[in-house]
């Protein structure tokens, strides 16, 4: 390969021609001698020169970069063509950024809900919850006091009262019975005696004849009460009248029976004297109503002052029922705190250990807590059964302290009014036996008495039946008046429904006295006998062995509930509370610390996958950005909008900025080129307007074949003018000089290839105009200039052109020029 030196030749000055000076330094020919042949010449002069190596070669691109899209997809734009500029991060193209802008708004929803999971991993427990739990943990430990605190007042209350009823009870058991109570038992036992006796003996003429008096009025009733009843019809003039004329007639027919019973009642009043049997017959009607009174009157007064044993049993009966109420209370209580049984938070359960008092019947128990679990509808089924038992237990309170008011008060109203209603029945039958006593005891004789009594009872009762049908009559009468018919015939026919139940009544009556005493009835007052006597004993020695055995059995029970009461927890029971109250604290602190570290960190790593998923499909949409990954310029465009591509299909191919000038260095100027060296560059399209550059590379190896090695220089292209494929010249400086004697190129008579330090000739014209082939030593050499070493002195003249055929000594006349900067290319 030819290379070409460049040679710049600087520091001398423009020397003007002046031919009289020449002619006086160039001697002048005679006349007669022929003419001397004109030569070009110029002195030699000192001045600055400068080596250089000049290479050929092509200016290059330093990359082709092929753009490909990160993203698959259709295109949806391209925004540059062939030749157009771009710079770094420019769009190039677009694809479709459905997909991807979906992916965003799911990683964007995904990154909200992960961090709102932290936030509440971070946040801590609900209030709420924490509110629960210290409530729960305040209750237990509330619970444990009082359990520390052993039995409540109320409780010891109660189990004391029960004691002392039951204590009571059982001194009553071993005191006996009381006089009071063995007194009216003895009373009744008389009075069922001489009861007894007056059914075995029968009834006596004149109690016949006074139920056959009775009979006959009733039947007599029953006649008025149909025929009341039959003559109701109508509301006219005729029937008020009717009814008004039955009023005074029966008005007349009450006071003639008055009159009837009066003078009876005197005459049985003036009746003197009477037999022994007479006599004796209204002493034992007497003694059988005193008899009856007593029995009546003791039953009375033992229903108006129970014994203390009945009051304390009924106290009792109380008190268990107090108990059971506090005790269901209490339960209702504990589960609506949730402190205790199935409501409780912590994991507790309850056994229950029932007893059952063999003199009260009354059962009582004992609860043992035990392991168990927490049921929302356990718990309802509890509390409703709690409030079922508290109700129950307040029934229970009322329904024993009523027992006990009314024990106190002499038994049910009822039963006080029956009572009392015998007591005042027994009265009026002692009454009238002992006015018949004194009267038979003042004298008169049996039949008159008889009769007069018979006259007397039927007066009386026709009296009676006379101000019945009166008392019927007048109702009528007004319910006529008042237009309420209907209302008279069911009044009338109740009267008629109740005269049949009375004469029905009175003749079974009648038919018992004059069959005489029945076995049944015998029987039945034989029984009452020895009921009686049951209860005489009962009354003495009201307790069994096995009563007072039960009731100090129930005194020992009580005792022990009031111990259970004073102090109802034992140590275990202390202890499981103590673990509840532990399980309440546990619960607490996990309320208010739900979350670990771990789960924060959990939550937190949910959080930055979420944040790089987001990332991640925000750079999906992003890479559907196709963008210009270097400043360049567009040297090719591969695809168009609609395209379908992928990472591997290209759409453009950019060349950079940077472009690079490749020349090959034969390997004996390898040693004048170094990376980093200045260089200068020129172009045909721009023959006057060199580009400053520098080696940036240098090729470790030399060609084998074309014996050069590969250099790259990077010229300076700040308007880029330089284009890829051009031919390029770069003139390297590989040494230069200053103040070198310097005679120009042409001077030299050989050519070629100049190297540093060798030899050569060049023709020097005297002042006389005499030629000398004078041998030099050359040094530094461009292509204009040549340094002269030796052989050579300031200011001689040389020849620099037409030498070939002169010869020393020849006379020649020389055209001096001055020395000037010449730029020149010569082949080495």
């Amino acid at each position: 390969m030819n290379t070409r030196t460049k040679l710049a030749a600087t520091g001398l000055s423009a020397l003007t021609v002046v031919a009289v000076g020449l002619a006086a330094c160039t001697p002048v020919p005679s006349k007669s001698s022929p003419a001397a042949i004109s030569l070009p010449a110029t002195p030699a002069t000192r001045g600055d020169i400068q080596q250089t190596l000049s290479l050929s070669g092509d200016v290059r691109a330093q990359d082709q970069i092929t753009v490909l899209p990160k993203a698959s997809g259709r295109v949806q734009e391209v925004l540059v063509d062939v030749g157009s500029p771009v710079h770094a991060g420019d769009t190039i193209a677009r694809l479709e950024a459905d997909d991807p802008g979906l992916a965003v708004l799911q990683a964007r929803a995904a990154l909200s809900s992960a961090e709102a999971k932290l936030a509440t991993v971070q946040a801590g427990g609900k209030a709420d919850d924490i509110t629960v739990a210290q409530e729960t943990l305040a209750q237990q430990q509330a619970k444990l006091a009082a359990m520390r605190a052993q039995g409540r007042p109320e409780d010891v209350a109660v189990a004391q009262a029960t004691l002392a009823a039951q204590q009571a009870k059982l001194n009553l058991m071993l005191s006996g019975g009381r006089q009071e109570s063995v007194d009216q038992a003895q009373s009744a036992l008389d009075a069922a005696q001489q009861k007894l006796a007056l059914v075995q003996q029968g009834a006596t003429d004149d109690v016949r004849q006074a139920a056959v008096s009775a009979v006959n009025v009733d039947k007599a009733n029953v006649a008025s009460a149909e025929a009341a009843y039959a003559a109701l019809g109508g509301t006219s003039a005729a029937d008020l009248e009717s009814l008004q004329t039955a009023v005074d007639t029966l008005n007349a027919q009450v006071a003639a029976a008055q009159s009837v019973v009066d003078s009876t009642n005197a005459a049985l009043a003036n009746q003197t004297g009477a037999s022994g049997a007479d006599v004796q017959a209204a002493q034992t009607a007497y003694d059988q109503a005193q008899a009856s009174l007593n029995a009546a009157q003791a039953a009375l007064n033992q229903a108006n002052n129970p014994t203390q044993a009945s009051i304390a049993q009924a106290q009792a009966a109380l008190a268990q029922a107090q108990a059971q109420q506090s005790a269901a209370e209490a339960n209702q209580t504990a589960l609506e705190q949730k402190v205790a049984g199935a409501c409780a938070p912590v994991p507790v359960g309850q056994q229950v250990n029932q007893r059952t008092n063999p003199l009260t019947g009354a059962t009582t128990g004992t609860i043992t807590t035990i392991a168990a679990g927490p049921n929302g509808t356990a718990c309802d089924a509890a509390k409703s059964s709690a409030g079922a038992a508290v109700d129950a237990g307040n029934a229970a309170v009322e329904a024993a302290q009523g027992q006990l008011d009314q024990l106190k008060r002499g038994g049910a109203p009822a039963q006080q009014v029956a009572l009392q209603a015998q007591v005042t029945s027994a009265q009026a039958l002692v009454k009238a036996t002992r006015a018949r006593l004194d009267a038979l005891t003042n004298g008169g004789v049996q039949a008159q008495r008889a009769q007069l009594q018979a006259q007397h009872d039927q007066a009386q009762s026709q009296l009676v039946a006379a101000q019945d049908q009166l008392n019927v009559a007048q109702a009528r009468l007004q319910a006529a008046q008042n237009g309420t018919l209907d209302a008279q015939r069911k009044a009338a026919q109740a009267q008629v429904a109740a005269a049949n139940e009375k004469l029905t009544a009175d003749q079974s009556h009648l038919e018992q006295l004059v069959a005489g005493p029945q076995p049944e009835e015998v029987q039945a007052a034989q029984d009452a006998v020895d009921q009686a006597n049951a209860q005489l004993s009962v009354a003495q020695q009201p307790a069994t062995p096995q009563d007072i055995a039960a009731q100090q059995a129930a005194v020992e029970g009580a005792r022990q509930q009031l111990a259970k009461a004073e102090a109802p927890y034992t140590a275990w029971d202390i202890q499981q509370q103590q673990d509840a109250v532990a399980a309440a604290s546990a619960q607490l602190d996990k309320a208010q610390n739900p979350y670990t570290d771990q789960d924060v960190a959990t939550a937190q790593a949910g959080v930055d996958q979420a944040q790089v998923a987001l990332e991640q499909a925000q750079l999906g949409v992003r890479e559907t950005q196709v963008t210009a990954p270097v400043d360049g310029v567009v040297f090719d465009r591969q695809v168009s909008p609609g395209a379908l591509v992928g990472p591997t299909s290209p759409i453009v191919t950019l060349i950079p900025p940077q472009l690079d000038v490749d020349v090959n260095v034969d390997e004996t100027q390898l040693g004048n080129v170094q990376q980093g060296q200045a260089v200068q560059v020129t172009v045909p399209a721009y023959p006057n307007q060199p580009f400053a550059g520098r080696v940036t590379a240098v090729a470790p190896a030399v060609d084998q074949k074309t014996r050069t090695s590969a250099v790259h220089i990077q010229p300076q292209d700040p308007q880029g003018k330089l284009k890829p494929g051009m031919l390029a010249t770069v003139t390297v400086a590989v040494a230069d000089k200053q103040g070198a004697l310097l005679v120009p190129r042409a001077a030299l008579t050989t050519s070629g290839t100049l190297s540093p330090n060798s030899q050569t000739t060049i023709v020097t014209i005297d002042p006389t105009g005499h030629v000398q082939h004078v041998p030099i030593q050359i040094g530094l050499a461009n292509d204009s200039m040549v340094e002269v070493t030796s052989g050579l002195t300031d200011g001689q003249v040389v020849a620099t052109g037409n030498t070939g055929g002169v010869t020393d000594g020849e006379i020649v006349q020389a055209q001096v020029q001055a020395p000037v900067a010449l730029a020149a290319e010569n082949n080495q």
